[in-house]
């Protein structure tokens, strides 16, 4: 309470001074009381969240439902689809290997006296395994660089146990695979 003193001649007269009502009573208005908005933050914030992660979840569901369909439709595979398409000039053509097949065909047909260890044909490489030539052990390793019919994209690697062989004997395995694959090409061009 605000106190007031009147301007009476002698002692102080110490009167209480009239206000106005809404001062009296703090957080009051002639309205009404006020609503507590803590409250309603507290109710309606996670209402809302709820409401929200709701509708992020179902359209994940559908998205991820879609994305899986779109996933099984790419990887189904045609029952008349096979290993050797990838050589052959058919459906897309982004799709292949980028190897010429002439070199790589010859490479198979020219070294089918050894055993094959490892075949990449993504990579171009064959390696065959040790077999035996003249008694001694042998193995080769070919790399197939490119999809032109070229000596330059052939390259060819042999030893006997693991020793290299000479450059004579690599040229005279590289000349054979590419004669192979120059009839290969002439025998596909003829049909």
């Amino acid at each position: 309470m605000q106190l007031c003193h009147s301007g009476a001649r002698g002692a102080p007269e110490v009167i209480p001074c009239r206000t106005r009502p809404e001062t009296l009573e703090i957080g009051r208005h002639s309205s009404g009381p006020e609503p507590d908005v803590t409250k309603l933050r507290m109710i309606m914030m996670p209402a809302l969240a709820l409401v929200a992660l709701t509708a992020c979840t179902v359209d994940t569901d559908v998205a991820r439902e879609r994305n899986e369909e779109r996933r099984m439709r790419d990887m189904r595979i045609q029952s008349d689809e096979s290993f050797f398409d990838l050589f052959r000039n058919r459906g897309n053509p982004e799709i292949g290997i980028q190897v010429n097949r002439y070199l790589w065909q010859a490479s198979l047909d020219t070294l089918s006296f050894l055993p094959l260890a490892a075949v990449d044909p993504f990579s171009g490489i064959i390696e065959t395994g040790m077999g035996s030539v003249n008694g001694a052990p042998y193995r080769v390793t070919v790399y197939i660089s490119s999809p032109a019919l070229d000596a330059v994209s052939l390259k060819v690697a042999a030893f006997r146990g693991s020793v290299p062989v000479g450059a004579a004997e690599n040229a005279q395995l590289e000349n054979a695979i590419l004669t192979r694959a120059r009839q290969l090409r002439i025998a596909a061009s003829q049909r």
